[in-house]
């Protein structure tokens, strides 16, 4: 009965395929012993082999080897980068691109770099191994003609060319993974179908789809076309010699009308005349030429009828070929590639056929096999194993056998399409890869036959078989929802059968269940529904026939399930068909009257069961679309109570459980039936504890009985335990029980007396429901495991026993299964639901902290890291993984906010834990993926747990964003950031995202922010930090983190930056040996003085060529400066003409988002801020005085400029960032005697990254006309101001040349050329000059609240400028004369002068800087016991007290050694002009004059450091009077030397109080035990009182300026100055003017305001956190977690801050009299607001009958009240405008 060649060796295969092996020659070998004379036998066979092989090698290659690669691309392939690979040669016959030596994929292959491949003439299935995750990212060309191709998945973001011609492709590729494609060749396959894949390709400019099998209809082509039009690029295509063009040879005139882009058709070039002779021809829409095609089709069909028989016989397919060949392939396995080609031919040629004619396909399919029906069933069977057998053994043959089961899917006889099916089945079930294949098949093979046979007849034996499989398929829950997606093509059929037959039968029964199916996926159910559909539905629904028909009910079922996906998924339109015509009511009759034919049996016969489930559950749908249903089916037809019945009886089928309970929580969720209906359904179900039952040992087995019984074919009726339970109708029942449970759980707060619910959860409770509940967990199923869960979550945390929080604990156990279905959601439902018990107020929350929370971390953390280590293939499963890593990590997170959990955040298996989850989540999760960030958790502020992610086998890369998180965690641990963030306006306790990290991280510093975040760190979290940061210091953790940021090209750029250290060392020795020979040689030393005194020019205009170069005078170096524009534009976009290449930047978080790939600023940046934190806010002093130590190391130093010059200067202001930290590194502080000064040569190599950052500023500010600079810009400029002041007065300390007082400073003056460079003044007088045009609103007359907001918001250029322009001035005298002539001349806008008041500012900062140097030498001799005594700070200062005449002018100078308080001569020199005669720096500019000093104090001395409201006002208490200047040490020591002398100081210019400070705090920390820094209270009482509810907007100390008779409206009397200090102060609604009496203030009582700072920035104009955006869903819930009062915080931080030893002795306090006495107050707006032009910064406002002139001491405090008073104005009803 075998008629193959082999019959008998084939059938002992199969018996013997269990305990048989295939050895490596492919011949089948028993297992067992063999004897001497076999195994030589096997040995010498060996031998044969191999020597053919190698013969066949040199004839052929079929698998690539080592040797292979040398002949191609030469003996040195394994070290070059090869761009082109040519494998189409004749001696090439290439099975796969793999090979046994990986082949392509050999790891010692450089695949970087290639760029071609040419593998055409092989004998290649796919080429799925060419894609960018196996390294071709750069390949740009395939060629793959006449290989045996006939699927295609590539993913090449670079490919331009793939020619894939010649090959056995049936549908066109999908082509997603190749956007760049513009060259597509597919000429010569078997592509039929649709086109619809090639959308994705956008690019196509040549595309080849001739010599194919389209068969497109006329509207088919229409929609190819629509499909093509969407390539804009396509200019050449060729479709000719494809199956339509027989019928339709006119389509090219529809080709050419459609495809605008086309310049060649068919290698036609179509003209303009063409193009336009067919445009203007009139055109009928394609479809309209279906019927006349058709026609066609039948005549050639005629025509070719004669032949067609013969034909066929020659053609078709046979079943012994197809057997014959799946045999070869076992017994030789070289033969795999011919074999799989011919099999798959023949079985593609099987399905093309359809009986015709005079001879039957299926009769020709089986030609020559005879023998009964036993024996085909056993040939099936053999083949249906050697498929398997096939499969299994060669992976590369398991695509085109798969579509060779698709093809045979067809055949009929003995159910062999059947069979094919439920092979495929059986694939899609078991592995994911093999699913993939299966799936791939049914889409593309499968469906496509399917459909071709339906087309032809529907009711077909080969359709029916089909369609048969199919179901078989779709009714597989793992699969169904992906079949029924690719069965979505059968929908046409399916509708146009459905609708056409009147009467349906049983043989119909699966056209309308696989109909049932497919359109239960919302997708396909909107594209099938129509009116037509919904009526048919309804026809068919009250048909008697199916109706009555006990056989015919299961069809009426399928029909009923139809309609309810139309109305689940389709429109209002649809679902009124169904309402209006009464079909809820309806069908709720039909299944009345089922029960009551069943008379009550209804439960033990399976139909009856089915049906009255299925009722309930369309019903169900009709409720929750359409409201109106609802109340229908509760208040007319009463529903709630038949189904409350059928819940009553003892035994519930569990498909009716399901279903009733179900439609009960819908119709009560409806509020108006719950409040109607709720009670009564109650009582009817005796408070609903009977439906509990089914969950326990009671009922269980009953209905475990009732599902196998009705609803399955086994005898075996015994219920399994719990754990074994997988019978889904059971777990079903469940999950409909544990719902509606779940529903009574649920609090509803909207209803104020819920009886309901109270009565059915005393019920619950008293039955111990969540003990039965948490019993399911174990029952596995995801589905009702996650309703447990969800109901667990909604019951009262109140109600929660002990018990039952250790079973929620118990359920995170077991790991084994996660991956599994749905365990993940599951296992992310426990934790959030520790999470709420850890979170729970009361002795619910404290009970588990103290029993559970612990092993709770333990286990979470074991889950979390065999989650993490998990590969996801699919987005759907990442998510999965997501979503339980991030429930773990939230539930971590808020353990950290418990003092008492966090030592088990931080043990040794947790610390091994967390580098793991970082690693893996930087290898496994997309780069755009969710953030599972553990680092924000207690575990992640351990700064060695996160070092240990930077090193090792856990190394992260430098460019991944895990790395962007684990820098931005070490720097808010350095920072001391809590983890309360700003959210919508108040702190919550929440963590970052990436997003909102990396905008933190862009942003530029503010100390002040920084330090007032740290009254929100808990004791634990304070001390940690200082534990962390000297650990992490200590252990070079800087340098570690610096080492793995450096990659190669950093490396390089290190050696250059040691080389600028090498030559900058040779500048101060060639200074020294110069100043050595001027020493020596008198006369050189005169020629240099001779040259000093000389007025030098400094060429201040950059040489580049502009059309002012030869311009005469200073106007030249004004016009290089600034541009003049008669019409001012406001356009912000037109800020610049053009913008410097070295400006530009870019904050993108992701520069290549599929690689994951990150801009390399946010590490850098990141890095920056740690060094940062340890420089600014240290931890402990020794911190900051290491680290200074270490970078100011040259080779350290080189690695870091190597780092910051690899990115834009701009991007996350990295350039500005490593100035800032330059800036503390290399300022001289008080711990320059610990470690030593920093070398000349250090800041040398900076000043030339300096020096290039000035040179592209200074051209960027040339090009500003009226417009502001980027907030980024504007910051860089102020670094860099910084910067340099910090070096133009280090310069000094370590320029020591000589002792000659001349000659040194000659030095001195060298060193500033050399390192402060021209450039760097210029920009400068730039950054004033900007900075002033907008201080006057760039020329506009309008107050706007533009120009309010940009006030706001700048960033004080000009006083940086300022600052550093004044140091540089003090030493430099060459420059004097230059700049201030710049500023003299300069105009700003509307031909308005630079302000003679920033002049005299800009002198006088000189002056007092240039007679700092002279004092510097007065305290030498006046205290000569102090050696080598530098000031190193001077500011002028009001102090009260001194004198019965109130208030004296002083100087606080501070050295390295002592303070002093000096007092100018008040003798006016004959040289000082007139005045007010108050003494000025300018009189000590040429002839300074030694001061008197009023006392010196020892930093140790210091007590308190007070700061005073505003910024201008400071208090110092010191320990014991000092040494007195004027009484001597006799007169001191008479005083008591451990009282505590308060003393306040008003000072002159705003800011240089916190110079001060910072000066005090750090040289009483090396000469004492440290002044603690805290807010004073009482001048601020004051204010606040006076000013009452209103906003403050500036706090100044000023003097009354001289105020002019006023006429008219202003009429005033005339005033004169007034010198003494006043505090003026501006409100949103009044000018409070004060007399300040200091000799009233004492230190404050009251401790929670020492930490307040006060931001008069209008509260509008704020800028709100980076997180105020945050949303915060459980915010509520985080009642564990709230914030201490602001007092406990500010006494909590304040006790911690103090330095050590008990709070000073200050003897008794005096009777407190105010500081401050109210001098005047005046409403807002004023009448007038003057600023004047005078040399004195004079501020004037009248008001209706009065005016003030405020004399503001410097220029800049002037301008804080300018735009404060514009903030007003703007306010303000009336419309003001500035005169110039």
């Amino acid at each position: 009965s075998f008629p193959t060649r082999r019959s008998s060796d084939l059938l002992l295969a199969v018996l013997l395929l269990a305990s048989s092996s295939i050895d490596m020659f492919g011949e089948l070998a028993l297992t067992g012993g063999n004897s001497a004379v076999d195994l030589q036998k096997q040995e010498k066979e060996k031998q044969q082999w191999e020597e053919d092989q190698y013969f066949m090698r040199s004839v052929c290659i079929s698998a690539l080897t080592e040797q292979d690669f040398v002949n191609l691309l030469g003996a040195e392939w394994k070290t070059s980068r090869p761009t082109k690979i040519d494998l189409s040669g004749e001696r090439y016959q290439l099975d796969s691109l793999e090979g046994p030596a990986g082949g392509l994929l050999h790891e010692k292959l450089h695949r970087s770099r290639i760029t071609l491949i040419d593998v055409s003439n092989n004998n290649l299935l796919d080429l799925s191994i060419l894609n960018k995750s196996n390294g071709f990212d750069s390949l740009v060309t395939i060629i793959a003609r006449k290989n045996l191709i006939a699927r295609l998945s590539l993913s090449l973001p670079r490919l331009l060319e793939l020619n894939l011609s010649y090959n056995e492709l049936r549908v066109v590729p999908s082509l997603t993974g190749l956007p760049s494609l513009e060259v597509l060749i597919l000429s010569h396959n078997q592509l039929s179908g649709s086109v619809d894949s090639l959308k994705s390709a956008m690019r196509i400019k040549r595309l080849d789809l001739a010599y194919n099998n389209f068969d497109w209809t006329p509207s088919q082509m229409a929609h190819a076309l629509d499909t093509l039009s969407h390539l804009r690029s396509l200019a050449i295509l060729r479709i000719y010699h494809n199956k339509f063009i027989a019928c339709f040879k006119e389509y090219q005139i529809f080709v050419v009308r459609k495809l605008k882009s086309l310049i060649k058709l068919d290698d036609m070039n179509i003209t303009i005349q063409m193009r336009l002779d067919i445009d203007a021809t009139h055109l009928n829409a394609l479809d309209v030429y279906d019927d006349a095609f058709r026609k066609r089709q039948i005549e050639l069909a005629r025509r070719q009828g004669a032949n067609s028989d013969t034909t066929r016989l020659a053609t078709i397919a046979k079943l012994t070929t197809i057997m014959d060949s799946l045999e070869d392939i076992l017994e030789d396995p070289s033969l795999l590639a011919d074999r799989i080609a011919i099999i798959r031919e023949h079985a593609a040629k099987r399905a093309d056929l359809r009986d015709q004619g005079r001879f039957n396909v299926e009769e020709e399919f089986w030609g020559g096999i005879t023998g009964s029906d036993t024996d085909k069933d056993i040939i099936i069977l053999t083949l249906v194993e050697l498929i398997v057998t096939v499969m299994e053994r060669h992976d590369t043959a398991r695509s085109p056998l798969v579509d060779t089961l698709g093809y045979l899917s067809c055949v009929v006889t003995r159910d062999l399409g059947k069979k094919c099916l439920d092979l495929l089945r059986r694939m899609m079930l078991s592995s994911e890869h093999c699913r993939e294949e299966a799936a791939y098949g049914l889409r593309t093979i499968v469906v496509p036959t399917a459909l071709a046979f339906g087309n032809q007849d529907i009711n077909s034996q080969s359709t029916r078989i089909m369609l048969d499989g199919l179901v078989a398929l779709v009714q597989e829950k793992q699969i169904s929802d992906e079949v029924c997606e690719i069965t979505a093509d059968l929908c046409p059929i399916l509708l146009e059968w459905f609708l056409a037959t009147e009467s349906l039968g049983e043989d119909d029964a699966q056209f309308a269940k696989l109909l049932a199916y497919i359109t239960s996926l919302e997708l396909n159910a909107q594209s099938a529904a129509s009116s037509d559909l919904a009526n048919r539905c309804l026809f068919q629904l009250e048909s008697k026939t199916l109706v009555d028909n006990a056989r015919l009910r299961f069809l009426w079922l399928d029909i009923l399930k139809i309609s309810e996906n139309l109305v689940r998924h389709c429109s209002e339109e649809i679902v009124d068909i169904f309402y209006t015509n009464a079909t809820h009511a309806k069908v709720i009759v039909r299944a009345r009257a089922v029960l009551t034919s069943s008379r009550g049996r209804h439960n033990e016969l399976a139909s009856e069961a089915r049906t009255i489930a299925c009722i309930l559950d369309f019903v169900a749908t009709m409720m929750q679309r359409k409201n109106e249903v609802i109340i229908e089916c509760a208040e007319t037809i009463g529903l709630h109570v038949p189904v409350c019945g059928l819940l009553r009886t003892h035994i519930v089928d569990p498909m009716i459980l399901t279903s009733a309970t179900h439609i009960l929580t819908v119709m009560l969720a409806e509020p108006s039936v719950y409040a109607s209906q709720a009670v009564k359904i109650v009582e009817d179900l005796r408070k609903v504890t009977p439906l509990l039952q089914f969950l326990g040992p009671k009922k269980y087995p009953d209905l475990y009985r009732l599902a196998i019984q009705n609803h399955s074919n086994s005898d075996d009726t015994d219920a399994p335990p719990f754990t074994e339970l997988e019978n889904e109708l059971v777990t079903g029942a469940m999950v409909g029980i544990v719902t509606l449970v779940g529903f009574f759980a649920a609090e509803d707060e909207s209803i104020p007396d819920d009886t309901a619910r109270t009565l059915v959860n005393e019920a619950m409770n008293a039955l111990g429901r969540e003990t039965i509940l948490l019993s399911l967990l174990v029952i596995p199923s995801d589905d009702l495991k996650l309703v447990v869960m969800r109901t667990l979550s909604k019951v009262p945390l109140s109600q929660i026993e002990p018990d039952e929080m250790g079973a929620f604990v118990k359920c995170l156990s077991d790991i084994t299964n996660i991956g599994e279905g749905r365990t993940e959601e599951m296992l992310a439902l426990v934790v959030k639901q520790l999470e709420r018990l850890l979170l729970a107020p009361g002795e619910t929350g404290q009970s588990f902290q103290i029993g559970f929370a612990e092993r709770g971390v333990a286990e979470g953390m074991d889950i979390l890291i065999a989650n993490a280590k998990r590969a996801t293939a699919r987005e759907s499963d990442e998510q999965e993984k997501l979503g339980l890593s991030l429930a773990i990590v939230n539930f971590c997170f808020s353990c950290t906010g418990i003092p008492s959990l966090r030592g088990s955040l931080r043990n040794l298996t947790v610390n091994q834990i967390f580098p793991r989850v970082m690693k893996y989540e930087e290898e496994l999760h997309t780069p755009l993926a969710s953030d599972v960030t553990l680092e924000q958790t207690w575990l992640g502020r351990s700064l060695e747990n996160l070092l240990q992610c930077l090193q090792g086998d856990r190394l992260l890369a430098r460019d991944r964003k895990v790395t962007i998180r684990i820098f931005a965690r070490m720097a808010n641990v350095l920072e001391g950031r809590s983890d309360y963030i700003l959210v919508q306006g108040s702190r919550k306790r929440a963590m970052q995202s990436l997003a909102e990290l990396a905008a933190e991280e862009a942003k530029m510093w503010d100390v002040r922010s920084i330090r007032q975040g740290h009254v929100y760190l808990d004791n634990q979290e304070w001390d940690d930090r200082a534990q962390q940061a000297a650990a992490f210091v200590s252990a070079g953790g800087p340098l570690r983190l610096l080492e793995f940021l450096l990659d190669l090209p950093a490396r390089d750029r290190e050696v250059y930056q040691l080389e600028q250290f090498v030559k900058a060392a040779e500048f101060p020795e060639a200074i020294a040996t110069e100043i050595e020979a001027m020493t020596t040689e008198a006369g050189a030393v005169a020629s240099k003085e001779k040259e000093r005194d000389e007025a030098l020019e400094v060429d201040m205009q950059e040489g580049d060529g502009n059309e002012y170069e030869k311009s005469a005078g200073r106007d030249a170096l004004m016009i290089a400066l600034q541009r003049d524009e008669d019409n001012v534009d406001d356009d912000n976009s037109a800020l610049f003409a053009h913008r410097p290449d070295s400006l530009a930047w870019d904050e993108k978080i992701f520069h290549d988002p599929e690689k994951g790939e990150v801009n390399p600023a946010y590490p850098i940046a990141g890095y920056l801020r740690i060094l940062h934190a340890l420089l600014a806010v240290p931890p402990t002093p020794s911190c900051k005085r290491d680290l200074v130590k270490e970078l100011r190391q040259p080779e350290i130093l080189a690695k870091i400029l190597a780092l910051v010059t690899g990115v834009p200067s701009l991007g996350c202001n990295v350039g500005a960032k490593f100035l800032r930290v330059m800036t503390h590194v290399f300022t001289i502080g008080a711990e320059h005697e610990e470690i030593g000064f920093p070398k000349l040569e250090a800041y040398s190599v900076v000043a030339l990254y300096v020096q290039q950052l000035a040179e592209s500023m200074l051209y960027l500010l040339k090009l500003t006309k009226d417009q502001r600079l980027d907030p980024k810009e504007e910051v860089l400029s102020i670094e860099v101001a910084r910067f340099v002041s910090a070096t133009a007065l280090a310069v000094p300390w370590l320029a020591r040349f000589s002792e000659s007082p001349d000659l040194n400073q000659y030095g001195i003056e060298r060193c500033y050329d050399y390192l402060i460079p021209a450039v760097s003044i210029r920009v400068f007088v730039a950054m004033v000059l900007y900075d002033l045009q907008m201080d006057v609103g760039a020329g506009s007359a309008a107050i706007t609240d533009h120009f309010v907001l940009q006030g706001y918001s700048r960033n004080h250029m000009k006083d940086r400028a300022l600052i550093a322009l004044s140091k540089i001035l003090v030493r430099c005298r060459k420059y004097r004369y230059d700049v201030l002539e710049v500023f003299s001349v300069g105009e700003v806008f509307l031909a308005q002068n630079v302000r003679p008041s920033f002049l005299g500012e800009l002198l006088e900062n000189v002056n007092i800087g240039t007679f700092m140097i002279y004092i510097e030498s007065f305290l030498l001799e006046y205290d000569a016991a102090a050696t080598q005594q530098r000031v190193v700070t001077m500011e002028i200062v009001e102090v009260g007290g001194l004198s019965q005449s109130g208030f004296v002018l002083c100087l606080l100078a501070l050295t390295d050694k002592k303070v002093y308080l000096l007092e100018p001569s008040k003798a006016l020199p004959p040289y000082a002009g007139e005045g007010s005669g108050v003494w000025e720096p300018s009189w000590e500019a040429l002839f300074p004059r030694p001061p008197t000093v009023i006392w010196e104090r020892e930093y140790s001395d210091l007590v308190q450091i007070w700061r005073g409201y505003g910024t201008q006002v400071l208090a110092l208490e010191w320990k014991g009077a000092g040494k007195r200047g004027d009484d001597g040490n006799a007169q001191a020591a008479n005083k008591n030397p451990n009282k505590i002398y308060p003393e306040v100081y008003l000072f002159h210019q705003e800011g240089v109080r916190e110079d001060i400070i910072s000066n005090l705090q750090s040289y009483s920390a090396v000469r004492g035990t440290g002044a603690q820094t805290v807010s004073d209270s009482a001048f601020r009482n004051e204010v606040l009182s006076a000013a009452g509810q209103d906003a403050v907007l500036a706090v100044t100390v000023a003097a009354m300026g001289p105020l002019a008779a006023g006429t008219g409206l202003f009429a005033a009397a005339a005033t004169k100055a007034d010198p003494t200090p006043r505090l003026f102060v501006l409100t949103t609604t009044s000018l409070l003017v004060f007399d300040i009496k200091t000799e009233f203030w004492q230190p404050p009582e009251d401790k929670e305001s020492r930490l307040v700072e006060d931001d008069h920035t209008p509260a509008d104009l704020q800028k709100s956190d980076a997180a105020a955006e945050l949303a915060d869903e459980g915010a509520d819930e985080e009642t564990a977690f709230q914030l201490p009062s602001d007092e406990e915080l500010a006494q909590r931080h304040a006790e911690r801050i103090k330095p050590p030893g008990d709070e000073p002795d200050r003897g008794p306090r005096l009777p407190a009299k105010p500081v401050l006495q109210l001098f005047g107050k005046e409403a807002l707006p004023p009448q007038e607001v003057h600023f004047e032009t005078r040399n004195e910064a004079d501020l004037t406002v009248h008001f209706q009958s009065k005016g003030h002139c405020i004399r503001f001491y410097t220029d800049s405090s002037r301008e804080i009240w300018r735009r404060a008073f514009a903030y007003i104005l703007t306010k303000s009803s009336s419309a003001w405008e500035r005169k110039f």
